[in-house]
């Protein structure tokens, strides 16, 4: 018999963006309710007048929520989405491990 591991909930907010930044607009959504994701990997992108910033996950986790949609304006210190860091998956960021490589006097062109 398996025991269910319980939910932990992490409620990850939007970023200070700078000095008098106040509020930014969700330009894309990196992941959707029910992806795993990598610790620091992007989650979203906001954008504003003066930057674009790149929210990444503080843990690995499943996605739970999204608390706005793509195009929103989002508050600085409000919360964004939330992530269930006792659960076990794979991230769909894909990892560029070392591979050999074809060298050019072989004569196979990459």
């Amino acid at each position: 018999m398996s025991a269910d591991i319980p939910v932990q909930k992490l409620e990850v907010e939007v970023p200070i963006m700078g000095e008098s930044i106040t509020t930014g607009m969700l330009a894309d959504w990196s992941v959707g309710v029910g992806d795993f994701v990598a610790t620091d990997e992007v989650v979203a992108m906001i954008e504003t007048d003066k930057v674009s910033v790149e929210v990444r996950s503080p843990q690995s986790g499943k996605i739970l929520e999204l608390f706005s949609a793509t195009g929103d304006e989002v508050n600085v210190g409000a919360p964004l989405f939330a992530v269930d860091t006792n659960a076990i998956g794979e991230s769909k960021t894909i990892s560029f491990e070392a591979e050999e490589s074809i060298s050019p006097s072989s004569g196979t062109q990459l």
